[in-house]
């Protein structure tokens, strides 16, 4: 691949990383909880995540302005809040649905983005939308009565988490061409770990660190490393050069490697219908980068 033709397509490829390694962690996400509470789950990922982010960071800190910070600090706020909705939620259903109903936040984004003075999808974009989101209905399993269930609590904190999710990513929209992204990462991901832990230490009962299994040491050091350093200093960066619109499109690849990977792993299969609606998803997505690329 020539400089050129990466340069073109480095912000979806920088999203694709992303979206891989955030469907991987659903997995490890649900084993984290096995052994403490939702707020606890997420303030030991975050000690974890939050100094090796800010060590990856290093200098590139300085680069941040006094506005850069507080719109670092922000994003955090929304993303702490959203992981702990996602982790509590993902106590209360399947992880192969969690992983799905996450991925609705593509349709959240393009309808939000003139209230954060961004632009919208383009038309073609507009049609990969409307097909991924066929994709999703079928992906969770609605027009299915093999395996439709009752919408449960768990599934309403995974929806709550989607919205956030949404404007985490338009906020990122605006602050992403002007900010250095391993710098603004560092920063949103050691606000979390500030919030979420005060919260943890009140609300919930504190475990027993011989209770902690090896399986779940190692979905924290997954959680924290990959699928928090690394993958939000990739999607921060295929943001500096794709639409809003675009980038939730390509992000919702999470939800058929999420559940995938719970198929594999937990033993929740998918369905001919479900893999249909991965099918489709995937189609939609390949339109919507389409439509970025080219101007369509």
């Amino acid at each position: 691949m020539s400089a050129g033709v990466f340069q073109r397509w480095q912000g979806p490829l920088f999203l694709l990383g992303s979206a891989a390694l955030w469907g991987l962690a659903f997995v490890p996400q649900r084993l984290t909880t096995e052994p403490m509470g939702p707020l606890y789950a997420c303030a030991f990922r975050f000690a974890l995540a939050g100094p090796f982010a800010l060590l990856v960071a290093g200098r590139r800190l300085r680069t941040l302005t006094g506005m850069q910070l507080r719109g670092a600090a922000l994003l955090g706020v929304i993303l702490g809040v959203s992981f702990v909705t996602q982790t509590a939620g993902i106590t209360q259903t399947d992880v192969s649905r969690v992983s799905l109903i996450t991925g609705l936040y593509a349709a959240f984004v393009p309808l939000l983005a003139p209230l954060f003075r961004l632009p919208g999808p383009r038309p073609l974009g507009w049609v990969g939308l409307l097909v991924s989101l066929a994709g999703s209905v079928l992906l969770v399993g609605a027009l299915s009565s093999e395996i439709a269930t009752p919408l449960n609590l768990g599934d309403l904190l995974t929806l709550a988490c989607a919205l956030l999710t949404a404007v985490h990513m338009l906020l990122i929209g605006r602050l992403a061409p002007e900010v250095d992204p391993w710098a603004l990462n560092a920063v949103q991901l050691t606000v979390i770990f500030l919030c979420v832990t005060p919260a943890a230490f009140a609300l919930e009962t504190a475990p027993a660190l011989a209770d902690i299994g090896a399986s779940a040491w190692w979905s924290f050091v997954y959680l924290a490393v990959f699928s928090s350093t690394v993958s939000f200093a990739f999607q921060i960066s295929g943001q500096r050069t794709t639409r809003p619109g675009t980038a939730a499109l390509i992000m919702l690849l999470e939800a058929p490697v999420g559940a995938t990977f719970a198929a594999l792993w937990l033993d929740e299969r998918m369905t001919g219908v479900q893999l249909s609606g991965a099918g489709l998803l995937l189609v939609g997505v390949v339109l919507s980068i389409r439509a970025d690329r080219s101007g369509a």
